[in-house]
């Protein structure tokens, strides 16, 4: 069982979540590639489960139900992908070399 509190959950699938330091720090350190094992974690924790939202319920009742709704699934559907992209069998070269990383000339930019 969990010892963190329970986060709120964001009024409207739009807004943004609330982050603790060590998340944003997490996230900031995984973009400049400084992060460490535990900063690489949590910030694939949060990318996945705290700002995809993919644990929660996507359906959003009331007068702007459907808009919501279409906005929380595409959120939920990132999060479902990254994962689903992480759970990828890489194949390795059959002479036991690792598969080659993108160069930095192949990175997009930002």
């Amino acid at each position: 069982m969990s010892t963190k509190p329970k986060r709120p959950p964001p009024r409207s699938p739009w807004d943004s979540p609330r982050l603790e330091p060590g998340e944003v720090a997490a996230l900031k350190a995984l973009r400049s590639g400084t992060a460490n094992d535990g900063q690489q974690q949590t910030a694939y924790d949060v990318i996945v489960n705290v700002i995809s939202g993919k644990g929660r319920l996507s359906f959003v009742g009331g007068e702007d139900g459907r808009r919501a709704t279409d906005f929380a699934e595409g959120r939920r559907w990132v999060g479902l992908m990254v994962q689903e992209a992480c759970e990828i069998v890489v194949p390795v070269n059959p002479r036991g070399a690792e598969p080659a990383m993108p160069s930095e000339n192949s990175k997009r930019s930002e």
